[in-house]
């Protein structure tokens, strides 16, 4: 489960406002661009089965459909888990297990085989030490290497690990290797081509109503814009809280280190909320090349802090020709 690290961007100027002058309108479809929406296939015993996801990208406690086809009646297994927050720690860190449904792929009337399993995304935590999003990952394979999936999920140890995959060559094996892969920033990925396991991946964020960035959904490339970030204190209690964003890398999406500029508060980011109070910071972003471009809002309000949000917020923008072009 490993994904690059989070990479922030500090420069110079953003404003204090007060909350509501603007409504932009960033939303789903940018947030689902940030990840490909791919489909995979495996063969299990004669059949030859087509996976894919209906959607990557939902906020926690949604629903993903897993559309399954098939050339030929076949039975496969739906497993999903989910990242532990402890990735790239350098401890163990076994997926969370989320759902594992045995499916019996049939042909209805018309003779097409084809299945729809929804899978509801809650209980992954936010994948590594500062992620702003929970990682699943969906596999489809064969019933009995589901089940060795899931011994190898719960093994205490190395060897019942691998006792669990063998033998060594198998796909199980591999797949088992890269995910312990990520349990440890210097290990490395060992690309290989499944033919009996197919893999897709899926994400989730934290929504919360009172901590939210608002931004356009498009922007001109080259071109500066606004990305306002609202912050609303619900507790009986002030808060002294630090705002900044950044942008996270985050799957298909990415952008180099070079092509984004965010101007961050001369303040720091630096804000007073008293008691119910809503404020908005912000932020001028300039983006120099087109793509979706994520953006991820932090807050800090000290070790003491009752503010209810735990996660950071999260959009995305889509960065599009300069009309001066």
């Amino acid at each position: 489960m490993r994904h690059p690290t989070l990479v922030a961007f500090a420069v110079t100027t953003a404003t204090l406002a007060p909350a509501a002058l603007l409504a932009l309108d960033a939303g789903p479809a940018q947030r689902a661009k940030l990840f490909a929406n791919r489909s995979r296939s495996l063969d299990v015993d004669d059949a030859h089965i087509t996976v894919a996801l209906d959607r990557n990208f939902t906020d926690a406690g949604g629903t993903v459909h897993v559309k399954l086809g098939a050339d030929k009646p076949a039975r496969v297994a739906v497993v999903v888990v989910g990242s532990t927050g402890n990735e790239n720690q350098r401890m163990e860190a076994p997926p969370r297990a989320i759902a594992h449904e045995v499916v019996d792929l049939v042909a209805d009337e018309a003779g097409t085989v084809a299945a729809d399993v929804p899978v509801r995304l809650a209980g992954a935590a936010l994948e590594g030490p500062s992620g702003a999003l929970a990682h699943y990952q969906f596999y489809v394979m064969a019933p009995d290497v589901a089940d060795k999936f899931e011994s190898w999920r719960r093994a205490r140890t190395d060897g019942q690990r691998r006792a669990a995959v063998a033998p060594r060559s198998s796909e199980l094996a591999k797949l088992t290797n890269n995910i312990e892969a990520s349990w440890t920033p210097a290990d490395e990925f060992r690309a290989y081509r499944p033919k009996t396991i197919a893999a897709l991946d899926a994400y989730t964020r934290r929504r919360y109503s009172g901590f939210t960035i608002k931004a356009p959904n498009r922007a001109p490339v080259g071109e500066t814009f606004i990305a306002a970030v609202v912050i609303k204190n619900p507790t009986n209690h002030p808060a002294h809280v630090t705002v900044n964003m950044r942008m996270p890398l985050v799957d298909e999406g990415m952008f180099a280190d070079d092509a984004v500029t965010i101007a961050s508060p001369k303040s720091e980011g630096e804000l007073e909320l008293a008691p119910g109070e809503t404020r908005r910071v912000e932020f001028t972003v300039t983006a120099h090349h087109k793509g979706t471009l994520a953006l991820e809002a932090t807050l800090d309000c000290g070790d003491d802090c009752k503010l209810p949000y735990e996660a950071p917020a999260f959009e995305a923008v889509d960065i599009v020709s300069s009309s001066r072009s």
